[in-house]
């Protein structure tokens, strides 16, 4: 996972982003052609589509997550068992989500059994922003090599949170910090 230390941000947006939204407009062109889409065969190819593109960003987390965590003096580094298990957590979220929702959609109309997805649903995004919180506060403590606070890293947490802009601002702080 250390490879995504050392991504340019050119290659980190070309993977996580450029990829991703090529390979979507590409199916979804050829599913549209035509007088009528082909729904059959969107649902049948899109779960794996998704969980393949998921993986990726979940990599890339996992990878500036740990690598970034690495860097931090041992004194005041963070623990990261709770970024660990979001990370874990959202990839077999995102997986077994997937799958559900277009076996339910690609038969018939979810029903209330997609209530019940609800609060899984909601520690999903609970782990992603701990994920986000985790690896900004990793990068400005290494950069700073002192505890910071959140006003100190609410930067980085934006830019990573809007990650095809922040990519460009964000890798290029991470390569430096690798480079030394």
């Amino acid at each position: 996972m250390s490879i995504f230390l050392r991504m340019k941000p050119w290659q980190v947006f070309g993977l996580v982003v450029v990829v991703p939204f090529g390979i979507q407009f590409a199916l979804m062109s050829s599913f549209m052609s035509g007088d009528k889409p082909d729904v059959e065969a969107m649902f049948s190819i899109f779960p794996i589509i998704m969980v393949a593109f998921m993986a990726i960003f979940i990599s890339w987390f996992w990878g500036i997550g740990t690598g970034l965590n690495k860097l931090v003096q041992k004194e005041i580094r963070p623990s990261s068992n709770l970024f660990r298990f979001g990370i874990i957590y959202t990839a077999c979220y995102a997986l077994i989500f997937t799958f559900i929702f277009f076996q339910l959609v690609g038969k018939r109309e979810p029903g209330g059994e997609m209530a019940l997805i609800i609060p899984f649903h909601f520690l999903a995004m609970f782990c992603m922003f701990y994920a986000l919180y985790f690896i900004a506060k990793n990068l400005v403590m290494a950069e700073k090599n002192q505890v910071v606070t959140f006003g100190d890293f609410a930067g980085p947490f934006f830019l990573i949170w809007f990650y095809p802009i922040g990519i460009w601002f964000i890798q290029p702080r991470i390569n430096r910090l690798c480079a030394q």
